[in-house]
């Protein structure tokens, strides 16, 4: 079944590569995913992860959004208030933070951390203040829900890289090669949180049209670190 899978996500990717340069279809960061993905037909949750990169990046890659299994939109909405930053010449608040588990990160506020309880088989997001001293530890992801993301979203993973080059004004990538990897285990996913070679990123804010919670969960690693918790595909 995943052989079936890769091989047609293999076929779109080739079919996308013969087209040659492609427009972009943002003004962002993400225009080189996004414009590639405007061509794949993606089924959710088969166990492929497709990611889209920059030749020659050294950004970030992140492996997979996951919400909190304990936390719905009150509890997040409270950590956003209590321990976010104020917006620019507004009383409101954001949080955004990259947390790791083997240092603290902070914004400027607050301090913050990741850590793993193999007793409870937990994640937690830690908040100290600047004392160190522990202010909130009520938020986790359970081992068995991130085991089954990961199932889903990431048993195998095809990073895409792409040239890019400014034609009359406007951006355009070549998509140039790909990659297949496979997820090694999660013991060893566990080790990698608990190094710091994987981290969580936090965004919770409010969305423009309604000014209701708006929340972006992700864990993510170096993309020069793949291969610790990766293996090539063949």
């Amino acid at each position: 079944m995943a052989k079936e899978v890769i091989e047609k996500y293999l076929k779109q990717y080739l079919a996308i590569k013969r087209l040659g340069y492609i427009k972009n279809i943002r003004n962002d960061n993400i225009g080189v995913n996004s414009s590639f993905m405007s061509y794949i037909k993606k089924d959710k949750n088969d166990g492929v992860g497709i990611r889209v990169r920059r030749c020659y990046s050294k950004a970030y890659i992140m492996l997979f959004y996951l919400n909190f299994t304990e936390g719905d939109c009150n509890i997040l909405e409270k950590v956003r208030d209590i321990y976010g930053n104020n917006y620019k010449n507004n009383f409101l608040k954001y949080l955004q933070v990259d947390v790791w588990a083997d240092n603290y990160s902070d914004n400027g506020i607050y301090k913050f951390k990741i850590v793993v309880n193999r007793v409870e088989k937990r994640i937690y997001l830690y908040i100290y203040n600047y004392s160190k001293e522990i202010v909130f530890n009520r938020l986790y992801w359970d081992f068995s829900i991130i085991e089954k993301a990961i199932s889903e979203k990431i048993s195998y993973l095809l990073i895409v890289e792409a040239f890019s080059k400014v034609i009359d004004g406007s951006e355009y990538f070549k998509y140039c090669n790909i990659d297949v990897y496979r997820f090694k285990d999660f013991e060893l996913f566990l080790r990698l949180v608990e190094s710091g070679i994987i981290g969580v990123r936090i965004k919770l804010g409010r969305k423009i049209s309604n000014n209701s919670l708006s929340k972006n969960i992700s864990f993510f690693m170096k993309n020069s670190d793949l291969n610790k918790l990766f293996a090539i595909y063949k």
